[in-house]
Parts: C-alpha cells; sequence; structure tokens
C-alpha cells in the first residue's frame, strides 16, 4: 500500500502543471456548488426570519370588531388586539420626540389595531388573507403589511432550485474530465516503466492502483481546498459590517457538516471511479 501511495505522490510532482489545474478547477467547482447551497440554505432561513418578523397591522374605525376576529381564529391566525392607550405607548417608544405632544391632548388621536401573525411560505395565503381582512367590515380602517420582499424572495428561491441539479451535474463534468485527462496523461507518460513491470508479471491492479490512488488524492486536495474557500467566504460576509446592515439581526449560516461530507463523499468517490474507467481499456 505504501509503494502505491508514493508512487500516487510521485506520479501528481511528475506532473506538476496538470496536477495543479487539475486541483485547481475541481476546487473552484466545488467551491461554487457548496456556496450555491449555502445560499439556498441561508435564503430559505432569510424567508423564515422575514415570514416570523412580519405582521398585518389592521387599523380599526372603533373598538373591537366580533366578525373580524371569527375571519382571524377561522384561519388559525395568532393575533392581538391594541387599544388606544397600548398604541399611545408604542408610540412613544418609538418617537419619544412627538409623544408629549400626543400625551397633552384630551382625546388620543391613535386608532385601535389588531396585530396579526402570520406563519406560511404561500404568498397567495397571504394575499387571501389580507384580502378576507379588508372585505371583513366597514370597521376596518386600512391594512398595513410589508409581503412584497417576502414574495420577491420566494421568487428568488424558487428560480435558484430549479438551477441546483444544473450546477451539481456541472461540477461531477468539470471533475469528470479534469480527473479522466489528468489520469491518461500521467499513465501514458510511464508506458515503459509499465510494459516492463507487465513482462515482469506484475497484476494489472499493481500497475494501475497507483493512479486510482492519484485520482483519489486529487479529489482529497480539491475538496480541501474548497472547503476553506467556502468557510472564508461566508466568513468574510458575516464580518462585513454593511452587508450585515442589510440582514438586520438575521445571522449567516455556515456550510453544514452533512452538505460538506456528501459534497466530499461524492467527489472523492467520483475521482476514483473516473481513473477506473479511463484505465479500464489501457493496456
Amino acid at each position: 500500500m505504501m509503494f502505491h501511495l508514493k508512487r500516487a505522490w510521485f506520479n501528481m510532482l511528475s506532473t506538476p502543471l496538470v496536477t495543479l489545474v487539475a486541483i485547481l478547477t475541481i476546487s473552484i467547482a466545488l467551491t461554487c456548488l457548496i456556496l450555491y447551497q449555502t445560499f439556498l440554505h441561508n435564503l430559505r432561513n432569510y424567508i423564515d426570519y422575514r415570514i416570523d418578523g412580519s405582521r398585518i397591522v389592521v387599523y380599526m374605525h372603533g373598538d373591537r370588531d366580533g366578525d373580524l376576529e371569527a375571519f382571524l381564529k377561522r384561519y388559525n391566525l395568532n393575533f392581538r388586539f391594541i387599544d388606544h392607550k397600548e398604541a399611545l405607548v408604542i408610540f412613544s417608544q418609538r418617537y419619544p420626540d412627538e409623544s408629549d405632544l400626543l400625551s397633552a391632548m384630551e382625546v388620543n388621536p391613535l386608532p385601535q389595531s389588531y396585530l396579526v401573525s402570520m406563519d406560511s411560505h404561500n404568498i397567495q395565503y397571504f394575499r387571501s388573507i389580507i384580502n378576507g381582512i379588508k372585505s371583513s367590515g366597514d370597521s376596518v380602517l386600512s391594512v398595513e403589511y410589508s409581503f412584497h420582499e417576502i414574495s420577491v424572495l420566494l421568487e428568488a428561491l424558487d428560480l435558484t432550485e430549479r438551477f441546483r441539479l444544473i450546477i451539481g451535474a456541472f461540477v461531477v463534468f468539470v471533475c469528470a474530465v479534469m480527473v479522466s485527462n489528468t489520469i491518461r496523461i500521467s499513465y501514458y507518460k510511464y508506458m515503459d516503466d509499465i510494459r516492463i513491470l507487465r513482462i515482469l508479471g506484475a497484476s494489472s491492479m499493481f500497475i494501475k492502483g497507483p493512479y486510482f490512488l492519484e485520482a483519489f488524492l486529487i479529489g482529497v486536495c480539491s475538496i480541501a481546498i474548497a472547503i476553506g474557500a467556502s468557510l472564508y467566504s461566508v466568513y468574510f460576509l458575516a464580518s462585513d459590517t454593511s452587508f450585515l446592515t442589510i440582514l438586520g439581526s438575521y445571522a449567516l449560516h455556515y456550510p453544514t457538516m452533512e452538505q460538506v461530507a456528501l459534497n466530499s463523499s461524492i467527489v472523492a468517490l467520483l475521482s476514483v471511479i473516473v481513473s477506473m474507467f479511463t484505465l479500464r481499456g489501457a493496456s
């Protein structure tokens, strides 16, 4: 085994430019795949974060509305009624400079309202709820909501997920081509030595074993570079204050262990399988 491993390293070092190009190309492709999957994971979580932080505010002409509450209960929506006094407290917390002016008034001008929480990724469901609230009665003064951004994010998620298989297939193709070409060049460079080994009675597995290990080592080196580049990229974004300002209090998620392990296993296994097919008919 040590002979095969030493021979595999020697093969890699004997064609340094070819090996380096193969490792860098595969690692770049794999980095793109890991970052793409991380982006999808973060996009799903960010949508959850935005939905959890989204509310529908229903401003009322008067007091509590039984029909509206019945509608909200029918759809199992969480809601809270905010009266004039609580509305003034909330206003004072958000706008302390203007709160004294309202407090001095004999009649509180702030309308009473319902604060409705949503828990669904279906934008059509959002719209149906909003339309139902608006048509629930004349007591509804206005409805405020901010689901437009969530709608855009959901459309972006749907579009991004469609390209997931394409990017995965592209990485497999790049890995197969680069490993195959590298092993073929390395193998045929030592054809004279291989002929001598065959004359001496060496088995096919003994001759080809180092090349299978070489393919595996190329895959492992590419995986190590890709993991490091992916983690650094996410860390760089997570440290960018201007980028974090856009995300608010959402914390970026790093590539998951399951995701990295699956991608690494596929690339390592694919490298060995490709080398076997490449040398299958080699003499």
